[in-house]
């Protein structure tokens, strides 16, 4: 049975075997979430959970596969973001003679990128969520001012006629 486990380390295998190390971290390397590296090892996620505490090896080599292809994305997200040089070759005929040029093409940033990488490392200053605008001017409000005073009822108008002057001088421009 064990020979069977070798031959075929994709097969279901619910006890431990080392050779899993290495494909682990090489299906993080590739980008899969936890669940899909299950599917493919064909390993339930309870098990798979469990030899992340249990087996220390295999955390690391999970941790090191996702930090690397991380990485990766990071790095070439912020070149298409700033831009960058790639060769181009151009092939020039003269009188039957070819001959291949090789310049650097600018590829200019791209502005999605760019609008992604300021939102994930400058949230507060670029993340639309943190915005907040009011486009309706009228608010129904249904208020009880039973049992509230002569004095108290004043006191709450004044208040709220200070608060709309100052909002319509806000709107205004005005001080």
């Amino acid at each position: 049975m064990e020979d069977e486990i070798e031959k075929t380390p994709l097969s279901r295998v619910n006890r431990w075997n080392n050779d899993l190390i290495r494909l682990i971290f090489e299906l993080a390397l590739l980008g899969l979430t936890e669940e899909k590296i299950c599917e493919v090892i064909d390993v339930p996620f309870g098990t798979f959970r469990g030899w992340k505490k249990s087996k220390p090896e295999m955390a690391d080599a999970l941790k090191r596969g996702k930090e690397v292809a991380d990485a990766k994305v990071v790095a070439t997200l912020y070149q298409r973001a700033v831009g960058y040089e790639v060769p181009e070759e151009h092939v020039k005929t003269y009188r039957g003679q070819s001959t291949v040029i090789t310049t650097m093409r600018h590829v200019p940033g791209d502005v999605q990128a760019i609008e992604l990488w300021l939102k994930s490392r400058q949230p507060a200053l670029w993340n639309p969520a943190h915005k907040v605008e009011l486009n309706q001017t009228s608010i129904n409000m249904n208020l009880d001012f039973e049992g509230l005073s002569t004095e108290d009822l004043l006191l709450a108008k004044k208040y709220g006629l200070t608060m709309l002057r100052q909002h319509d001088d806000d709107k205004s421009g005005g001080s």
